[in-house]
């Protein structure tokens, strides 16, 4: 019994050194998230990463890592999980981003692993590959940050001494076990020696703009191909490690590389989701949806009432894959900790269902993408529709499993349509109409966008009839897409449109789609010529829409500035003009004025020119500003509005400004400059000017006016040399001539 007792103690207390316990915690930086790791002195570890998992591996120990404490101070956003299948295995760290992994020893038994985000991760000096056991490397990570107390014990925050040894140390063979550590003291010190020498010299080269970190020099294959002055310059029989961060180009090249960064689309820099992560193709199988559903469902809670991961995420696929976007969300809140694509499957949950989440979408920026992220990119964000990848959204939806398809196909095509895209919105629907009914509404919605921007304006408009009428869930859209397509063509629209509109915004007020409703209710009732009505109802729509009443009211007065009847305009313009003379744009206010000035309001018109306008105002301002003032009797102010200008309609107001100041002569040159022959003639009558001053007009019946002014004025003086009794015969035939003269010259001038 007393044996049995010594061994059961001697396994209890002198258990080896293999069996212990490595403690793992964490702390939160600005920037990356620190793991460490208590070892035994002397231990041999290496680590390596991918863009999924880091592995940490310690050699010669078979113990587990202690992860009690490992996620109490930090979140998940970098390191989603860290595991350890069974003792001795690898410390498996799930990543949560597209971090860079590094990792140093710090004292004699701390394993420091450092998770920077990718934008610290580019601004790292070096990256090179990381101590291997049976051979030496070493690493120079961004910054050597001191471990701190809160990223491990206290009696663990230690750092090894510097020695000052030669770099020649560096390339002796590794010292046998027993001596390792002293050998590790000694790598430790080297390496920073050579890392502050090395780090002097890509600085004064950076600065020399020799070098540049690899996130500003990384261009597509592509680029590379249509840059022929951008040299690749080799390094043969170099003795140094490969060095992926860094490239070497002139000033020159640095800039044309620049250059064709910022064209490039999409550029290598953007990391891509994967279609692995992706394909909802192979996340179900052709058997009965109760069937998938209530296999996992059974499989999630094992053993000793663990939740089963995989089980939560084939789950979550299932309900993806037949469609069911709130099932997977809930399904999602079993797994803890999160899933690896946790954030995948919820943002495509939220699609399915029709909603825009509020939480991180990692397919942001995936548009461009070649692979079927793009597809989910443009779904998630369908604002963005710039920079696409159509090909890759084609394939992405050719692959969709058809319940999937059917539900997004439509909305996807209706969002190219909208952004002008008819070839991708075509292809869509080509791919849906092959499992989908014609008649659905959403799809019977698309297909009207792409035949309006097939040039087909009555199909779209017969077909958006159609849907607003039928008393669906696509009523109100297409409604309101019918009334904006009558605002373009400036059609009228029907009363039953109208009147249905009216009906929609009482019965959808405070949903989310009130605003166009309204919206739609006003372009309605101004297309109709109501403008009084119209703006009433653009009064109440900005006490609760600011952003989007301005540009509404700008459209009502373009649109009555065309189509309103005078008096209307008169009504509604001088309102709804007064004090907002600033915020109009330009062509708008230049229409309205010479409205205004064709109606003989020289005020108002005055009042919409002196408005906020391009500095210097344009060329048309100008002269719509002189005609203001001519109107409002102003002659110089007219003067001093086309000052610099040229060109016959200048001419032609500086006739009239010089008519207004009663310098006939002058205008009556101006106005035979500009051909108004019949001013011309006027105004050379008011300042008695002589015919040779004014040259005769074209037309022959103010060219018969000028040459019967001409004659009398020469007929006028012949008298006076003769002598008294035939100077009195003279002036009885000069008498009978002029009566003549004048006689014909009232024959020629109308008088009303």
């Amino acid at each position: 019994m007393m044996y049995r007792l010594a061994i059961c103690l001697t396994l209890i207390f002198c258990s080896p050194l293999s069996a212990q316990s490595m403690p793992v915690r964490s702390g939160e930086h600005d920037g990356f998230t620190r793991f460490t790791v208590g070892i035994s002195k002397g231990a041999s570890w290496s680590i390596e990463a991918d863009d999924a998992q880091a592995r940490l591996r310690v050699e010669g120990i078979d113990g587990r890592f202690d992860l009690s404490d490992a996620f109490t101070r930090i979140r998940r956003t970098r390191v989603a999980n860290a595991s350890q299948a069974t003792a001795g295995a690898p410390l498996i760290f799930d990543l949560n981003c597209r971090c860079q992994v590094s990792s140093f020893l710090s004292g004699d038994s701390l394993i420091v692993i450092d998770f920077r985000d990718s934008a610290q991760a580019d601004a790292a000096w070096l990256n090179l590959p990381i101590r291997a056991t049976g051979g030496f490397a070493f690493q120079l990570p961004a910054s050597r940050v001191p471990v701190s107390s809160d990223d491990v014990e206290p009696n663990r925050n230690e750092e090894a001494a510097a020695i000052s040894l030669p770099l020649d140390l560096m390339r002796q063979p590794l010292p046998s076990r027993e001596n390792e550590n002293r050998y590790n003291r000694i790598q430790n010190a080297a390496v920073s020696a050579m890392e502050q020498r090395l780090i002097e010299q890509i600085t004064r080269a950076e600065s020399q703009g020799l070098i540049e970190s690899q996130s500003r020099a990384m261009v597509s294959e592509a680029e590379r191909q249509s840059e022929p002055t951008i040299r690749k310059v080799e390094l043969k029989n170099a003795d140094i490690p490969t060095v992926r961060n860094l490239a070497v180009t002139t000033s020159v090249d640095r800039d044309l590389a620049s250059l064709a960064a910022d064209i490039a689309t999409p550029s290598e820099t953007t990391f891509c989701i994967p279609t692995s992560q992706v394909n909802m193709q192979d996340w179900a199988t052709d058997a009965p949806f109760s069937a998938q559903i209530g296999h996992w469902r059974a499989a999630i809670v094992g053993e000793f009432d663990r939740v089963d991961l995989d089980s939560v995420e084939s789950l979550v696929r299932t309900y993806l894959y037949f469609g069911f976007g709130v099932e997977a969300q809930q399904a999602l809140n079993l797994a803890e900790p999160p899933l690896k694509n946790q954030a995948l499957y919820d943002v495509i949950a939220q699609i399915l269902d029709g909603r825009q989440g509020t939480s991180r979408n990692p397919f942001s920026g995936q548009q461009s993408c070649d692979t079927d992220a793009a597809l989910w990119a443009v779904l998630s964000e369908p604002a963005r529709m710039e920079n696409i990848n159509d090909d890759a959204i084609q394939r992405a939806t050719s692959r969709l499993p058809p319940y999937v398809r059917e539900l997004v196909g439509p909305r996807l095509a209706l969002g190219f349509a909208r952004a002008g895209r008819k070839d991708s919105a075509e292809g869509v629907l080509r791919s849906v109409d092959r499992i989908a009914e014609a008649s659905a509404p959403e799809l019977a919605l698309a297909h009207a966008s792409t035949a309006e921007l097939r040039g087909e304006p009555d199909l779209a408009k017969e077909k958006r009839y159609e849907i607003a009428m039928g008393d669906n869930e696509q009523s109100p859209t297409a409604l309101i897409e019918a009334i904006n397509m009558a605002n373009r063509s400036k059609e009228a629209v029907p009363p039953d449109l109208v009147s249905l509109a009216q009906a929609y915004v009482t019965e959808f007020r405070n949903s989310e789609i009130s605003e166009p409703l309204e919206r739609a209710l006003i372009l309605a009732t101004a297309l109709n010529g109501d403008f009084g009505t119209a703006f009433e109802g653009l009064d109440e729509y900005a006490s609760h829409a600011d952003r989007d009443a301005r540009d509404l009211r700008i459209g009502l007065l373009e649109l009555m500035s065309e189509r309103a009847a005078d008096i209307e305009f008169l009504r509604q313009a001088l309102k709804e003009t007064a004090g907002v003379e600033d915020d109009l744009p330009e062509t708008l206010s230049n229409d309205m004025a010479e409205r205004f000035l064709e109606l003989g309001f020289a005020r108002p018109a005055q009042r919409l020119l002196s408005g906020a306008s391009a500095n210097p105002p344009s060329r048309e301002r100008r002269i719509l500003r002189a005609k203001a003032a001519l109107a409002a009797n102003l002659p110089r102010e007219a003067l001093v509005a086309v000052l610099g200008l040229s060109g016959p309609d200048v001419t032609e107001l500086r006739a009239e400004a010089a008519l207004q100041t009663r310098n006939h002569s002058q205008a009556a040159s101006l106005f035979a400059e500009s051909g108004r022959s019949d001013q011309a003639v006027r105004s050379s009558w008011l300042a008695d000017t002589t015919s040779d001053e004014i040259k005769p007009p074209s037309e022959e019946r103010y060219r018969q006016i000028f040459e019967q002014i001409g004659a009398l004025s020469d007929a006028s003086g012949t008298a006076s040399e003769q002598t008294p009794l035939r100077r009195a015969e003279t002036l009885v035939e000069q008498s009978n001539s002029t009566r003549d003269g004048v006689r014909a010259l009232l024959d020629a001038v109308s008088v009303d």
